[in-house]
């Protein structure tokens, strides 16, 4: 789902996967993820949110672009 507003964007994403012998926290900080948080904040600091979880078999993911100055907009 993707949602844009003259507030914001949002980009919600949930896909299914195989559970493996992978931990959570290799799900949760790779070095793509890593990268792609170090450019939002570069890009929109203190302007973002950006949610990955995990449960079960689903994976997903809450991304929050604010391009304005209403701090409220991603909360």
């Amino acid at each position: 789902e993707i949602s844009i507003t003259e507030q914001c964007l949002i980009l919600n994403v949930r896909n299914s996967f195989e559970p493996e012998n992978r931990s959570r926290e290799n799900y949760m900080e790779g070095i793509g993820l890593k990268n792609v948080r170090r450019r939002l904040e570069l890009l929109y600091p203190n302007k973002h949110v950006l949610k990955i979880d995990k449960e079960s078999n689903i994976f997903s993911i809450y991304l929050c672009i604010n391009w304005t100055d209403n701090a409220d907009v991603c909360d």
